[in-house]
């Protein structure tokens, strides 16, 4: 009869629309097949052009997708990859490309948090890869970090890391929290405080003499 719409045709079409606007982003590097390696590179500098070295730079990719019973574009199955910038402001990633992923964002990360879970992270500076720089191979981005606070404070503290252990503390957890004691030639001890990770490093001398693990602490 006419106007009538089986259940099995409403479904299909139903399906169809759904498949269509969770598609929407698949065809992000087309002729690339899975686990090719694609190169994420670039530079960190400060609203000046400077380069800035040390900075934590997380690669986070996502799926960006909307259904029928879910209009709003959603972001599921996020991951994301760590690295610093060398003195040079350069930073590089290798990822393994998968056409699950549609939506990549290279962001600068305060401090020595741990970016696992949105709560973890402080943004200073954040960009988005668009469709046609995805295209290329190496994907090359600049992020600009324009807050100046973040920046001279991690420049004065960067100046001080002076030993072997520091420099090597310092590259696996960033610039901490809070430092205590007087960093000068003739100083006997300092430590760092990384609150929301639960450790504090103890040097005496530029020499790492302990390290302290504590309840995690969440700033307010």
């Amino acid at each position: 009869m006419g106007g009538r719409v089986s259940c099995s045709s409403a479904l299909a079409a139903g399906l169809l629309v759904a498949a269509l606007w969770a598609g929407t982003g698949t065809a992000l590097g087309q002729g690339r097949s899975r686990g090719d390696v694609v190169v994420f590179e670039g530079l960190v500098t400060d609203a000046a052009d400077t380069p800035l070295e040390g900075m934590r730079v997380v690669l986070e990719a996502s799926r960006s997708s909307r259904s029928v019973t879910r209009p709003r574009r959603h972001e599921s199955g996020i991951v994301r990859r760590v690295t610093r910038s060398g003195a040079d402001g350069r930073y590089r990633f290798e990822w393994d490309w998968h056409s699950f992923y549609n939506r990549f964002r290279i962001k600068i990360v305060a401090g020595g948090e741990d970016p696992k879970t949105d709560s973890d992270i402080r943004t200073v500076a954040e960009l988005r890869i668009d469709k046609d720089a995805l295209k290329q191979n190496p994907i090359t981005s600049v992020v600009v970090v324009d807050d100046s606070d973040f920046v001279l404070e991690h420049r004065e503290f960067a100046s001080s890391v002076r030993s072997a252990d520091e420099r090597r503390i310092y590259e696996q957890m960033g610039k901490p929290d809070r430092v205590e004691g007087m960093h000068r030639d003739d100083a006997e001890e300092i430590s760092w405080w990384y609150f929301e990770r639960g450790q504090a490093y103890r040097f005496r001398y530029g020499r790492l003499v302990e390290v302290e693990e504590f309840d995690l602490i969440t700033p307010f």
